[in-house]
C-alpha cells in the first residue's frame, strides 16, 4: 500500500474532531488531581488513542459508509476520500471494524467498563446514523450524549466510581454540547447546504431560541450549584457566550467554528 493510500485512510479518520477529548481529560484530572504523576500522563496518552484515532476514527469511517449517497451530493463532503471513490466501500469496512477492534482490545487493559463504554458509542452513534438523525431535535439531543460519556469515560479511566458527584458538570457539558450542535444547524440553514437532516423544518428564529434557552438553563444550574459545580459552571457559561456571540461578531471564532465543526 502506498503512501497516497494510506493518506485516504488517514483523512477518513476525520482527526480534527479529537479536540473532544480534553472532556475524557477533564474527567480524569477532577479525579486525580492534586496527585497527577508522569504514569497519569502515560494513561491520558492511551485513552486519547483509544477514543481518538481508534474508535472514533472507526466510527467516523463507518458513518461515510452509511451516508456516501448523501455525502457524494452535499458540496463539501463530496471530497471525502470514500465519496471520491480514494478508497472502496469494502476496503473502509475493513479499516473501520479494525480500527473499532483495537480500540476494544486496548480498553480491556485499562478497565473492563471502558469496554462497555466504547460499546456505548457506537449503539449511540449507530442510533443517531440510522434512526434519528431526521428527527428534528431529537437529533441535536442525540449528538450531544456523547460528550457527557466522554467526561464519565475520563472519570472511570482514573479509578472512580462517584458518578453523582460529577453529575452537574456532566450535565453543564452536555448542555454546552446542545447549544454547539444548535449552533451548527444555525450555520448550515444559512449557508443553505444539502445536509443529511431536513434542515428546510428548521428556522433560524426556532434555533436562536434553542440556543437562548440552552443558555438560560446552563445559567440557573451555575447559580443553584455549589463549590466545583459553581466554579465549572462560571467557566462553561463564559466559554458558552463567547462562542455564541462570537460566532455572529468575531470573524476570528467564525472561521474557527466553520474550520473545526
Amino acid at each position: 500500500m502506498g503512501l497516497e493510500k494510506i493518506s485516504f485512510f488517514v483523512r477518513s479518520m476525520k482527526w480534527r474532531f479529537y479536540f473532544t477529548t480534553i472532556q475524557i481529560f477533564i474527567g480524569y484530572l477532577l479525579v486525580v488531581w492534586p496527585h497527577f504523576s508522569l504514569g497519569d500522563l502515560y494513561k491520558m496518552a492511551y485513552l486519547f488513542i483509544i477514543f481518538g484515532p481508534l474508535l472514533h476514527g472507526g466510527i467516523y469511517t463507518l458513518n461515510d459508509i452509511f451516508n456516501l449517497k448523501e455525502d457524494k451530493k452535499h458540496p463539501i463532503k463530496k471530497n471525502r476520500p470514500l465519496a471520491l471513490g480514494q478508497i472502496t466501500k469494502k476496503e473502509a469496512y475493513v479499516f473501520s471494524i479494525s480500527l473499532i477492534t483495537a480500540a476494544l482490545v486496548f480498553s480491556y487493559y485499562i478497565n473492563f467498563t471502558l469496554v462497555i463504554i466504547c460499546f456505548l458509542f457506537l449503539i449511540i452513534n449507530l442510533i443517531y446514523t440510522l434512526m434519528l438523525k431526521k428527527i428534528l431535535y431529537l437529533e441535536i439531543i442525540a449528538n450531544s450524549l456523547t460528550h457527557p460519556l466522554r467526561f464519565y469515560t475520563g472519570v472511570i479511566a482514573a479509578g472512580s466510581s462517584n458518578f453523582n458527584g460529577f453529575q452537574g458538570i456532566a450535565l453543564l457539558i452536555g448542555l454546552f454540547a446542545l447549544g454547539i450542535a444548535a449552533l451548527k444547524r444555525k450555520k448550515e440553514l444559512a449557508e443553505a447546504k444539502a445536509s443529511s437532516i431536513p434542515l428546510k423544518y428548521y428556522t433560524n428564529s426556532s434555533l436562536r431560541n434553542f440556543i437562548v434557552l440552552t443558555g438560560a438553563i446552563i445559567m440557573i444550574k451555575t447559580l443553584i450549584s455549589k463549590n466545583l459545580d459553581f466554579y465549572f459552571g462560571i467557566i462553561t457559561l463564559m466559554l458558552y457566550l463567547i462562542v455564541m456571540l462570537g460566532y455572529h461578531k468575531s470573524n476570528f471564532i467564525q472561521k474557527l467554528m466553520n474550520k473545526w465543526y
